[in-house]
């Protein structure tokens, strides 16, 4: 039973329309869903087809029989998610009725066994597209200094206006989270990928728009890209994130 219960879909929930460079194309993010649902990693599995499901609703209006298949999988992992945490809650609470009889009863031998687990069906999910460009994989290498950790961010807006704050940066393999605190008050929770050059992030700023960033490596302790608002504060500019 996977222990990852941690709300994993919360990382892309918001993943902008349009990629920079080569990092997770679409076919190649519904590829990882895909997988990931093959293996039954429900957490990993609703993260990737959540974020296939926002970034990418034209094969859905070409087909609305696949996008029904997709969303079906979706919340069949989400259910999942949920029913796995219930059978672990339910397991702790029987191994501890479990020692308790077994401290009553001293060495008197017991099974530990409440009958045979069912894994729950892999929703129907018709296979990716093979891809037909090659993808870029580029790794930092050990002697990079590594992502996570404190970065100053400065945004410019393309009306001239000029804003920074302070970058917090959580890495999980290529998964990134964590914080940017601006001085306007809005939600600083962040989301994104990173391919070791490219970093693509996302917030929400709780005021009905939706930030992205896409950022290339420079050097170790530079990043340079765009950003771009959507919603009800339209904008874009360029962003730099040192330290």
């Amino acid at each position: 039973m996977k222990t990852s219960i941690t709300i994993v879909v919360m990382l892309l929930l918001f993943v902008n329309k349009t990629s920079f460079g080569q990092v997770l194309p679409d076919d190649k993010l519904y590829e990882m869903g895909y997988n990931e649902l093959q293996k039954r990693n429900w957490p990993a599995a609703s993260a990737y087809l959540f974020a296939f499901i926002q970034r990418n609703p034209i094969d859905f209006i070409k087909d609305k029989g696949y996008e029904q298949q997709v969303k079906n999988a979706y919340d069949a992992s989400i259910k999942n998610i949920e029913n796995d945490k219930q059978s672990m809650v339910a397991e702790i609470a029987r191994q501890n009725t479990y020692i308790e009889d077994l401290k009553r009863r001293l060495k008197i031998a017991t099974s530990s066994s409440s009958g045979i687990i069912v894994l729950p069906p892999i929703p129907p999910l018709k296979q990716p597209r093979k891809q037909s460009a090659q993808r870029i994989k580029t790794r930092a290498t050990g002697m990079e200094k590594p992502l996570p950790g404190e970065w100053r961010a400065t945004l410019t807006s393309s009306t001239g206006s000029a804003f920074s704050g302070i970058l917090l940066i959580v890495t999980n393999e290529e998964v990134v989270s964590g914080t940017l605190t601006l001085s306007d008050q809005s939600d600083n929770k962040i989301t994104g990928m990173f391919d070791g050059q490219n970093l693509v992030l996302m917030r929400n700023t709780g005021l009905r728009t939706i930030q992205t960033y896409m950022l290339k490596k420079i050097g170790p302790d530079h990043y340079s890209g765009t950003y771009k608002n959507e919603g009800d504060s339209a904008d874009n500019g360029r962003i730099e994130m040192v330290r």
